[in-house]
């Protein structure tokens, strides 16, 4: 299984980090599979993989984890916070719902 290998090549320690670009070599895919890979295999849960500007690694203890996943969520936050003016620019017809509810409904349809 490809996630498996793409795991099996991230080492634990961010001093170990490796860069998406040399896994994407490494495998022979483009660097949009390799995030897809990650992104899959974190939101399984099976693989705690940490990221930042050193690359990708696997976090070796639970402090590292905790400052992983701070990072993770100040991003989430940070990327909601700029899709909010956007949305609001959005010229809305009358009785047009916006385009993402805020309770993590689908997308609606834009008419």
């Amino acid at each position: 299984m490809i996630r498996m290998e793409i795991v099996s090549r991230i080492p634990i320690g961010k001093e170990h980090a490796v860069h998406m670009e040399t896994l994407a070599a490494e495998l022979g895919v483009s660097i949009s599979t390799i995030k897809k890979m990650i992104r899959e295999a974190r939101q399984q849960g099976q693989y705690e993989i940490a990221s930042g500007l050193e690359g990708y690694w696997i976090p070796e203890n639970n402090y590292d984890k905790k400052v992983c996943v701070r990072q993770m969520r100040l991003q989430a936050f940070s990327r909601l916070r700029s899709v909010k003016p956007m949305e609001n620019s959005l010229m809305v017809f009358e009785g047009q719902e916006r385009l993402f509810a805020d309770d993590g409904e689908t997308e609606k349809e834009i008419l």
